[in-house]
């Protein structure tokens, strides 16, 4: 193994300028996970380095990049103490939710300034978001047995810039975080994946909203697949859904026969 004898005077910048131009160049990085490049940076910026310099000793970056990096490691920081395992990066890399974080920054974060949203409204969306993520990494664990449950994809989280912009979708994909007293890391799993679902099921039947016997056909397949021997059949939040679909049927025939 070659090896490179550096002088003793060499300051801990010029060490980290080194490293990062072995390991963090363009050329470099499919030879090192994503994380570790955050976390690079990261030391970058505590060995007093400027987002200049970081930038020029990381061959092929722009300012902009590293600082999106940094506003990433900030955004998975966050999401680790609110899932209780503060540092644990260990945790974005066994379940690949590196890329999830990028969709949140491009799909959510980028659109807040254009719908102008306050400092509450965006911390609400981020919670929404890590909890969805939460929900996904939860159904995966051996200790969730066999389920039918579908995990939560990066894919899934691309769609939350749109579900966030309709306050219809919205409200489903928020509702149980809502009215929960709870964390919002540790309500039910499948709980909030269902949310979701519904959501993106509202923006797809707002795309058909002039098909209308199509979304009528939806509905009635819908409702003839319920299972009735389930347990859930009998909840008052059933009850009160049926009692708000006849309200529609009823207004929508009145509608047609006049």
């Amino acid at each position: 193994m070659e090896a490179v004898r550096l002088p003793s005077t060499i300051t801990e910048k010029d060490v980290w300028k080194i490293e990062a131009g072995l390991q963090l160049s363009k050329d470099k990085i499919a030879e090192y996970h994503p994380v570790n490049e955050l976390l690079k940076i990261k030391q970058g910026i505590e060995a007093k380095l400027s987002i200049e310099e970081i930038a020029a000793a990381m061959y092929g970056r722009t300012t902009d990049e590293i600082k999106e990096s940094l506003d990433r490691l900030q955004l998975i920081d966050n999401f680790l103490d609110s899932f209780g395992q503060p540092g644990n990066y260990g945790l974005i890399r066994k379940f690949g939710l590196h890329e999830y974080f990028i969709d949140i920054q491009k799909h959510v974060i980028t659109a807040w300034s254009r719908r102008g949203l306050a400092t509450r409204e965006r911390k609400e969306e981020l919670v929404g978001a890590f909890a969805l993520i939460s929900a996904g990494i939860r159904i995966q664990a051996p200790e969730a047995g066999k389920r039918k449950d579908k995990g939560i994809t990066h894919w899934d989280i691309r769609k939350l810039g749109k579900i966030f912009a309709d306050p219809d979708a919205k409200e489903a994909c928020t509702q149980s975080l809502k009215k929960s007293s709870k964390k919002p890391l540790s309500l039910n799993a499948a709980t909030l994946i269902e949310d979701f679902r519904t959501a993106e099921d509202i923006l797809n039947m707002k795309d058909q909203h002039d098909q209308p016997v199509r979304l009528i056909e939806k509905a009635i397949k819908a409702l003839q697949n319920i299972d009735r021997a389930n347990k859930h059949f009998r909840e008052m939040r059933v009850k009160n859904a049926m009692d708000r679909l006849y309200g529609i049927v009823q207004e929508i025939k009145k509608e047609l026969e006049t």
